[in-house]
């Protein structure tokens, strides 16, 4: 979607009569309707190509209208009523009213909007030419603007439409084809720009003017009404989208412009390339999501915002965790972190208070949401927004402490356990406003605070980092059981920290589940993914690696390069080792052999040479280990990362609800916690 600032260009062509000496300027002004719509800075560059045409500026012009047609204006520069000529061409006294309306759009100077309401007062009250009555209600509806007068302004752009749009129609039916359609009527294209122009662009955007929601009945009226290529066409329609569904706020028009304009902007920052640009459009973007949720009025509208500010800052956060870009080397920038943790803050507060209403149609209606299906789709980005910056602020953190800090621990882990505490408070049961990313966010969040206790561990902290991690390492396991480095990780750090008995004694029985658990064979019936391979091992291999840990983990002797080669080296592994013909074959050559290896490369393993395997079939071996099965886990994470929801999330949100939320291995372990 292009910015709102860009969308409008000076690319509708004037279709204007030729023009020839003193008369090019009244020429110009007797269309003006057809540019006055034009952004300021358009507008400006109009005006001043014209003025090298004609030789002479729109000012001059003007001033030579009010040398024939007044006595001269006041010392502020404003005319008085009086010092109106008489029995002058009421075409003059129109082309200096419009000559001091165009002067007034470019530059914001109140003297000439004044100026031009007092020069359009020669005409009576009950004038018929449509083009005078729709410019007295144009520059009637301007002063209201200035004015910020909300209700005013309100009654004013309704006074324009229906005066002089609505009638303009009247009579566009009556022409009933283009040739009948002559003098102003057809000029209606231009006229509803115009509109638009001032409600969207001029009061909302510009002026940031409150309770327009009424004129929202103009915008849907006019949505199908614009035809310019190169006018608020698109626009409108985006704000129409805006005006209704899961990311509205009921039909509420300073919701869903400042909305648009705020994606409009982020657009602009995740697209600049100048570091010296990127304060300007970061506040640009935050100024709009700010005023859409002050212009909110319902809990939906509310949602909406925050999720997509929380969505916003995540972004912003990630690229300050890159020491090369320029976000990262702002000073401006350093206070990202702290608004975002207000931000998590009140999302978790949101979901909470939204989450009491989750039974009651009322409750709901309340809040905004008309369907349930609305109120699920924005409790599910709403928790998707919460749990990504929570994990995306927690990384910076930790990336900017040294790992004996206590002092600095505190930032790091707030974030993570955060988020784990909306999941413990609302994953108890099995609810529908629970999104199916929950458990693999849930699942990441407690790798990196194990991943953060383990290091400090290492120090005399004064903290029970060893039992920590133990704790949200098993959580790690226990949701997202794939993870076999998570699972040897565990085992290892175990053995350090002497704690094998407690290994055995809470993954025993979480292996034991995962080989008589239904889960698997019912997914893997129902879904053909890339995955499959890698969700069928969790029936079998994945407890066996559990079980087997240790000798795997004696067995590895060389890095993986890859994630997928990794994860295919342990499966291997574990299949091999399943197949041995009796305890006393030489396992150790062969497991060595494999541990060694390169499953990373493209290339064959090679086994026939290894004078140490005995008493297995080489060729069994060889049909395990170069199968060409490809296992892409890295892309999985990805998968599973990136997305709401999908067959993956299915199959973990459906183990983890197998069996009650007290039974989980992880949840009696910290219940036995001190």
């Amino acid at each position: 979607m292009k910015s709102i600032k860009s969308a409008i260009v000076v690319g509708v062509l004037l279709l204007l009569p030729a023009m020839a000496g003193a008369t090019q300027w009244g020429n110009l002004l007797d269309v003006a309707y057809r540019f006055s719509w034009y952004p300021k800075s358009d507008l400006q560059g109009l005006l001043q190509e014209k003025g090298r045409e004609h030789g002479q500026d729109l000012k001059s012009y003007r001033d030579g209208l009010l040398d024939s047609l007044t006595t001269g204006t006041g010392p502020d520069g404003r005319l008085r009523q009086d010092a109106l000529l008489t029995a002058k061409p009421l075409a003059d006294y129109y082309r200096l009213a419009l000559a001091e309306f165009c002067l007034y759009l470019a530059s914001d100077n109140m003297v000439h909007l004044d100026n031009a309401e007092m020069v359009l007062s020669v005409y009576p009250e009950k004038q018929p030419r449509g083009e005078v009555v729709f410019w007295k209600h144009l520059i009637a509806a301007y002063r209201d603007m200035t004015a910020k007068d909300s209700r005013q302004f309100v009654s004013s752009v309704f006074a324009l439409w229906e005066n002089v749009l609505l009638k303009q129609e009247v009579d566009d039916i009556l022409m009933n084809n283009s040739y009948a359609k002559v003098g102003f009527v057809r000029e209606l294209p231009h006229l509803y720009e115009n509109i638009v122009h001032l409600v969207v662009r001029r009061a909302i955007i510009e002026q940031q003017m409150p309770d327009l929601a009424p004129l929202g009945t103009i915008i849907l009226a006019l949505e199908d009404k614009l035809t310019l290529d190169n006018g608020y066409k698109n626009l409108v329609r985006a704000i129409v989208e805006r005006m209704d569904g899961v990311s509205s706020d009921n039909y509420n028009l300073n919701f869903a412009v400042a909305f648009l304009e705020a994606t409009a902007n982020r657009n602009d920052f995740e697209a600049a390339t100048d570091a010296d640009t990127l304060v300007a459009k970061f506040n640009d973007a935050r100024k709009y999501y700010q005023l859409a949720y002050s212009w909110a009025d319902t809990n939906k509208g509310r949602a909406t915002i925050i999720s997509n500010t929380m969505g916003f800052l995540t972004y912003v956060t990630r690229r300050m965790a890159d020491p090369d870009d320029a976000v990262a080397n702002s000073r401006f920038f350093k206070q990202i972190p702290g608004m975002a943790v207000a931000y998590l803050d009140e999302g978790i507060e949101l979901f909470d208070n939204l989450a009491v209403a989750s039974g009651q149609a009322r409750d709901l209606a309340s809040s905004g949401y008309y369907t349930r299906t609305n109120y699920l789709t924005s409790m599910h980005r709403l928790w998707d927004a919460t749990g990504k910056l929570a994990i995306m602020l927690a990384d910076l953190y930790k990336s900017q402490r040294k790992a004996h800090e206590v002092e600095t621990l505190f930032p790091v882990e707030s974030p993570l356990l955060k988020y784990c505490a909306l999941f413990k408070r609302h994953a108890r049961v099995d609810q529908d406003i629970v999104p199916d990313n929950a458990f693999f966010l849930a699942a990441y969040a407690a790798r990196e605070l194990a991943d953060l206790y383990q290091r400090l561990s290492e120090f005399n902290t004064g903290v029970d980092a060893d039992a920590l991690f133990f704790a949200y390492q098993l959580q790690a396991v226990e949701l997202f059981p794939l993870d076999v480095a998570n699972i040897l990780q565990l085992a290892y750090q175990a053995n350090l920290d002497g704690r094998v008995e407690s290994y055995f004694r809470y993954v025993t029985p979480l292996a034991r589940r995962l080989e008589q658990s239904r889960i698997v064979d019912m997914w893997l019936s129902n879904h053909q993914t890339p995955f499959n391979a890698m969700i069928g091992h969790a029936g079998k291999e994945i407890p066996g690696v559990m079980l087997n840990a240790y000798t795997h983990l004696n067995a590895i002797r060389e890095a993986e390069g890859t994630e997928d080669g990794f994860y295919k080296k342990v499966i291997v592994l574990e299949k091999v080792y399943d197949e041995r013909v009796t305890e006393d074959a030489d396992m150790d050559g062969i497991m060595s052999t494999l541990g060694r290896s390169d499953f990373s490369s493209s290339k064959p393993v090679l086994l026939a040479s290894n004078p140490g395997v005995s008493g297995i079939s080489i060729k069994k071996i060889d049909r395990i280990v170069n199968s060409g099965q490809l296992y892409p886990f890295s892309r999985l994470k990805n998968t599973l990362f990136g997305s709401l929801d999908g067959p993956e999330h299915d199959f973990l949100r459906a183990l983890f609800y197998e069996v009650p939320y007290e039974q989980h291995q992880y949840v009696q372990l910290f219940s036995n916690l001190p």
